[in-house]
């Protein structure tokens, strides 16, 4: 048996050279990254309004396909966190390429075609940067599934469940 003190360093290299946060990408890409795109993607709007209805139930599970975006003067990501804002790209007579951000109409009701996403446990986003996670960028297009929520403001908060990435 080797003594404590020879393992030690040896494990500690191990550490430095793998990095502690690589095994968390890991798990949180086996967890989260879908092979097939789920079916049935809403829009934000309908989602928004099915939880504001005086019946709703306080969340409800949805899928979303939409565009990593927060407008041309914001970020989408929360640096650090596995967590974006997804825009919805529906537009006007199913215009894959609108942007509800620069659009007269829709920017005045911007809350219809954002929310905002994270992925973790118990609401919380892991503490690891979503570029890093699912290897995106902003605008990318993506199809989440997940469970949502309205949070005090009225904002559309999602705890994704899983993320396809066309390719």
């Amino acid at each position: 048996m080797l003594p404590i003190c020879r393992i030690m360093p040896v494990a500690f290299v191990t550490l430095l050279i793998c990095g502690c946060g690589d095994s968390e990408v890991a798990v949180l890409q086996e967890q989260y990254l879908l092979a097939e795109e789920p079916a049935g993607a809403q829009v934000v709007s309908r989602i928004r309004s099915a939880l504001q209805a005086d019946d709703a139930p306080a969340s409800i599970d949805v899928v979303l396909a939409g565009r990593i975006y927060a407008g041309k003067d914001s970020e989408p990501w929360s640096a650090g966190k596995c967590a974006f804002i997804l825009t919805d790209f529906a537009g006007h007579n199913g215009d894959s390429e609108h942007d509800p951000y620069e659009c007269p109409f829709c920017s005045e009701s911007i809350e219809d075609y954002r929310v905002f996403v994270n992925f973790g446990e118990n609401g919380a986003a892991a503490e690891v940067d979503a570029r890093e996670v699912f290897n995106v960028k902003e605008r990318q297009k993506v199809t989440l599934a997940g469970t949502a929520r309205l949070d005090e403001a009225g904002d559309v908060l999602i705890e994704g469940s899983g993320l396809f990435i066309p390719q």
